[in-house]
């Protein structure tokens, strides 16, 4: 078993790797578990690349205002072969501002030390549980929003964590509703990044008032949804 400080000291030499050698390696597309990834603390990051059907590009330091959240899509969530979009907001047709998610509604109440019950963010939660589209109790909107707190004022504290490749927001430079399930719609492709994990983070960041945030702008290749199923069977219906 491995002692605290040699973790702790695993970790420092890691965060002293440059991202960009990190990405390089990522880029090689070695399998998840090769030495290369587990030594570098890749090895999580590349399953779940592989998982959503994603490459890494390039790191950049944008403008948050050019991040947009898009309302989730049925088989993206579970296995299924719907392409149904869930829509908890009746504007913005398919993308919205960051300032306009539930995430920041939640940072908003933290902050402000208000009730979490009525907030939008444990209103989606409750939404799912009761579909039955992911498991969502009591205990588990608790816990999530323990985490949400705890990063929130993490980086209220210390600031974007930029030097852990694991904790830098994944953006598409194409929406995925385009890209992978053949949605007809029209957006700013030189104003455009579309979230595709991070969304506390960024919500956290934007409530902050960053201006810039570095983000590992990422391609769509699957050929699959998250659950295994054929893309071309879901497309062709």
């Amino acid at each position: 078993m491995i002692s605290s400080k040699k973790t702790n000291l695993i970790l420092k030499i890691r965060e002293l790797i440059p991202l960009k050698l990190k990405i390089f390696f990522l880029r090689k597309k070695y399998v998840s578990n090769s030495i290369i990834y587990r030594l570098l603390g890749l090895t999580s990051l590349v399953e779940k690349l592989n998982k959503c059907g994603i490459d890494i590009e390039y790191i950049s330091y944008i403008k948050i205002d050019k991040i947009f959240f898009t309302h989730p899509i049925m088989c993206e969530m579970i296995k299924s072969e719907k392409k149904k979009i869930f829509r908890f907001k009746k504007k913005n047709k398919y993308f919205f501002k960051i300032k306009e998610s539930i995430h920041f509604n939640l940072f908003e109440k933290i902050n402000k030390r208000k009730s979490f019950n009525n907030s939008q963010y444990v209103k989606w939660q409750k939404y799912l549980n009761k579909r039955k589209i992911n498991k969502r109790n009591n205990i588990f909107i608790q816990n999530r929003i323990i985490k949400a707190k705890n990063n929130f004022f993490n980086i209220k504290k210390r600031g974007q964590i930029k030097n852990d490749i694991n904790k830098i927001p994944l953006v598409l430079a194409k929406p995925i509703l385009r890209s992978r399930y053949m949605f007809p719609v029209k957006y700013d492709n030189k104003n455009y990044f579309e979230v595709y994990d991070g969304h506390h983070r960024l919500a956290a960041m934007k409530y902050l008032k960053y201006k810039n945030v570095y983000v590992l702008v990422c391609k769509d290749v699957a050929n699959k949804t998250p659950f295994g199923i054929n893309l071309k069977s879901i497309n062709e219906k």
